[in-house]
């Protein structure tokens, strides 16, 4: 596959996005996410609204980066999309999910908003991105803070597997595309850190290590499940989503407190999209 000129992955692993239980699950709930006018208030969205933001997403997919080159497909337009393989860094910027949910509120105004900003989610479902534990609204490079009370919202967005995006491709049909790999990903870490005391005795670790120290953390736990996408000769640079980086991400989760709000995101769906994985 063809890497993009974010060849850092310092950059890759230090911006999770938390809301989005990483670039798999999430998926499915982020293309849930639309609407026509800003700050709904806690309102549900509708099915008109969520297809529009999907087509605006899968139109936006850039297949050559972060994406299988084999296996089975979904057919948009002009476009042949298979396994996403990267992780929530290539969520917020490279499927334009925050940009085309910006396109429907109207939210970004001012020349300071760029590209991957996330306040656009925060516009749509009227309920601030941080808790207060943040400080503020501001992105932090070393630790956020998300707001429980979004990721409940966000859970309620789920849509129907069986409800169509276009008239003709099922959120289904994009889960086992594309979102499957990685939902199971998280869902198997998840439940090997349960395993003893394994998660407090890793959070303990991530906690006082620096950077470089988290980034050795992340490489420990790389493939922890024989994964084919994850491998030196599949990813030399580890661009592509693997165990490690669900370990740190249910670390960062573990640091802001959110780790439970989001096992039931990810929990509820599973439970729609992929019940009998265990």
């Amino acid at each position: 596959m063809l890497h993009s000129k974010k060849d850092n992955a310092g950059v890759n692993f230090r911006r999770w996005f938390a809301f989005t239980v990483v670039s798999a699950g999430g998926l499915i709930t982020a293309l849930s996410l639309s609407a026509q006018t800003p700050a709904r208030n806690n309102e549900p969205i509708t099915a008109r609204e969520r297809g529009f933001l999907a087509r605006c997403v899968l139109g936006k997919v850039n297949t050559d980066w972060v994406f299988a080159e084999t296996g089975d497909a979904l057919q948009f337009r002009d476009k042949r999309i298979r396994t996403y393989l990267g992780g929530s860094q290539s969520i917020r910027y490279d499927l334009s999910i925050f940009e085309c949910i910006a396109e429907l509120t109207g939210s970004w105004n001012t020349e300071e908003q760029r590209w991957g900003d996330k306040s656009s989610l925060a516009d749509l479902a009227g309920i601030p991105l941080y808790s207060a534990r943040q400080g503020g609204q501001e992105h932090s490079d070393e630790i956020n803070y998300y707001n429980p009370e979004l990721i409940k919202w966000a859970e309620k967005q789920i849509p129907d597997p069986g409800e169509t995006i276009n008239g003709i491709i099922t959120y289904q049909h994009v889960y086992n595309v594309m979102a499957r790999r990685n939902a199971r990903i998280l869902v198997r870490t998840y439940n090997y850190l349960q395993e003893g005391n394994r998660f407090n005795e890793i959070l303990n670790r991530y906690r006082a290590a620096e950077y470089h120290g988290r980034l050795e953390i992340r490489s420990e736990f790389r493939n922890l499940f024989g994964d084919e996408f994850v491998t030196e000769a599949s990813d030399p640079y580890e661009f592509n989503f693997h165990s490690g980086h669900a370990i740190t991400f249910w670390m960062r989760r573990g640091m802001d407190d959110t780790r439970a709000d989001v096992w039931r995101l990810l929990s509820s769906i599973m439970k729609k999209y992929d019940p009998d994985f265990r």
